[in-house]
This record gives C-alpha cells, sequence and structure tokens, in this order.
C-alpha cells in the first residue's frame, strides 16, 4: 500500500513549520506589461510562450503561495497561454527537484502536446501530475489551478518509479479527480486562516490523495499483483537505463534478456509510448544531462556514446521531442 504522507522526510515537527505567505497579482502592471510580468513571476517553473498579440493585449493572472516547510502550494488564476517546461530550463532550475501535482477547481487545466500528448489529452484533464526534471510543453487553458510542489524525494519514497508519472493526467469526470478537485476547492476557501499545525495538515492529506490516487492510476501501488508488476517494471527500466550504451537495445532485446512477460510488460510501458519509446527517451534525457555536465564534449560524440548511431537520426529525433537542434540547446546552456 501507499505509505502515508507523515512517511515522508519532508519537514520537521508540524508545529515548527512556519507558512510563509505572498500574493501576486498583474492587475497593478499596464495591459501591455500583464503578460509579461505574468511570465517573469512563474519563470523559476515555466516558460510562457505566448503570441505577440497576446503580449500586446490585457491579461489577467494572480496567485497566493504558501510554504509550509518543504511543502510549496499555490492558488493560482490565469487566462489563457502556452507553456513549456525546456531542457535549459530544467538545466538551470531549482525546481528540478520536485513533483508538481495541479488540481483544476475552476476552467480547464493543461492540454499537453508533443510526445507526452497521448497522456493526457481530453479537454475534461482537471488533475495532473509533472516531474519538473522532465520537459514538457502544453497550452494551458483559462483556469484556477491548485497547485502542489512536493519534494522529489518524498513522492519516490512511497512511490517507486515515480518519474513514470510524468504527464499522467486523472479526467475530470472521475470520481477520484471529483474528490481531489472539491478537496482543493476548501482548501484555496480555508488555508488562509490556517494556522501552522492545520496547514501543515490540510496540504499533507490533499497530497496523500493525489499521490494515491496516481498510484492506483499507475498500478504502482496497491496488494501484492500490484507490487509483483511495479518489480517487473522497475527491473525492466533499470536493465534499460544501465545498458543505454548498447547500440542494438530494443524491446526484444529486454524481453529476451529479462525473460519477462511480454503482454504484461507492454501494458506497463503503454504510458511511455511503448519500450523503444523509452529507451529513445531515456537515451535524448541522458544526452541533454552529458551536454549540460560536458561542454567540451561533441555533440555526435555525446549521442555515440549513449547508444545513437547515426548522428543525422540522433539530431532528427532530439528536434522533434524537444523542438530544437542540439546545437540550439547548446547554444542556450552558453546563455544562460
Amino acid at each position: 500500500m501507499v505509505k502515508k504522507i507523515e512517511a515522508f522526510s519532508l519537514v520537521g515537527p508540524h508545529a515548527g513549520n512556519q507558512i510563509k505567505h505572498s500574493h501576486f497579482s498583474v492587475m497593478t502592471e499596464a495591459p501591455s506589461q500583464q503578460l509579461l510580468s505574468w511570465r517573469d513571476r512563474i519563470g523559476n517553473t515555466l516558460d510562457l510562450l505566448p503570441t505577440r498579440e497576446q503580449i500586446e493585449n490585457p491579461f489577467q493572472a494572480w496567485a497566493n503561495r504558501y510554504t509550509v516547510g518543504e511543502i510549496i502550494y499555490a492558488d493560482t488564476y490565469s487566462d489563457p497561454v502556452r507553456v513549456e517546461r525546456s531542457l535549459s530550463k530544467i538545466s538551470v532550475s531549482r525546481a528540478s527537484n520536485y513533483f508538481l501535482f495541479t488540481v483544476c477547481t475552476e476552467g480547464n487545466s493543461h492540454t499537453i502536446e508533443g510526445r507526452h500528448a497521448k497522456h493526457s489529452s481530453s479537454a475534461q484533464t482537471r488533475v495532473l501530475v509533472l516531474d519538473l526534471d522532465q520537459p514538457i510543453r502544453a497550452y494551458a487553458h483559462r483556469h484556477r489551478l491548485s497547485a502542489f510542489y512536493v519534494p522529489r524525494s518524498a513522492v519516490e519514497a512511497v512511490l517507486p518509479n515515480a518519474d513514470s508519472l510524468h504527464g499522467r493526467a486523472i479526467d475530470g469526470s472521475s470520481p477520484a479527480a471529483r474528490l481531489l478537485i472539491h478537496h482543493a476547492a476548501i482548501l484555496n476557501d480555508e488555508i488562509s486562516a490556517m494556522n501552522n499545525e492545520q496547514a501543515d495538515h490540510a496540504l499533507r492529506n490533499t497530497i496523500q490523495l493525489l499521490v494515491t490516487a496516481f498510484g492506483k492510476q499507475a498500478r504502482l501501488n496497491g496488494n501484492a499483483r500490484a507490487a509483483a508488476r511495479s518489480a517487473i517494471f522497475d527491473l525492466a527500466r533499470s536493465y534499460i537505463r544501465k545498458n543505454l550504451d548498447d547500440s542494438n537495445l530494443s524491446a526484444e532485446k529486454v524481453l529476451k534478456i529479462l525473460q519477462l512477460p511480454r503482454d504484461t510488460v507492454y501494458r506497463m510501458f503503454q504510458h511511455e509510448g511503448g519500450i523503444n519509446a523509452f529507451i529513445c527517451n531515456c537515451r535524448l534525457k541522458m544526452v541533454a544531462d552529458d551536454m549540460i555536465n560536458f561542454p567540451h564534449l561533441a555533440v555526435k560524440d555525446i549521442a555515440y556514446g549513449v547508444g545513437f548511431n547515426s548522428a543525422s537520426a540522433f539530431s532528427r529525433t532530439f528536434k522533434r521531442a524537444y523542438g530544437m537542434t542540439p546545437q540550439d540547446f547548446r547554444q542556450s546552456l552558453q546563455k544562460d
């Protein structure tokens, strides 16, 4: 079963968690500066990708942010805008140490674009989880949103393979989503009047609901059968990550070497787009990490070192996944 939030090594004793509150609104800015002001405000987590027309016109957004120990909670409102968490953003952002759980209490949340779009294409997306150490691009609809930033170590201590949750959404019409939306709406209304201990307890309870809901959806928690599935999933992912430099690594080779049940493993990796897609994405992430950590190495040498056997194919794959060439990514790091 999923461990309780109290087992998370998030913070010290509840009574010591002082609430830090801040309020921000773009309404005091000139209309032509409102969206730009919002972009600066959330820039540590996401980049905004506005059109020229959006910048020139009025834009409404505000946020109430509460910090209790290592838990960060934000009640926000925003007009529609496209957002992105890029590789270059990840490389310089401390937010990479967090998972972001969002609950849309009014309107619709995000439509995921690009290689994660298959995970949450429904307009009914109201509850979403992002691993802030992984890139993503999305269209953020007009919404009021409850955002829960939870330390990576805390989520990984409760759910194995937590990074596989990235981009998962819970349909807004489901019982689990309705419960979470109701819970978040009450939290929005009441948190400003809570004392330190009450706020800490309320946030932990809501995060517990979120972790349980996503763990159940991803089949990463539960009974002995679920535990067995999780063990198989972990074995396959671990083998892949340790053998990325093998240019012949494939779904067939993984199944053959580990002697795992084909149908079960294929279902487990469905959320990743399949085993071969997971292999490719792991290689791309390793390339990006190595480009950050070893700026003196040639891009093609890094690509060959993690199993890509064609520089041109690698460049096309990288651009398709991240919207920029490897060279553009390296240049963006130099600018930062």
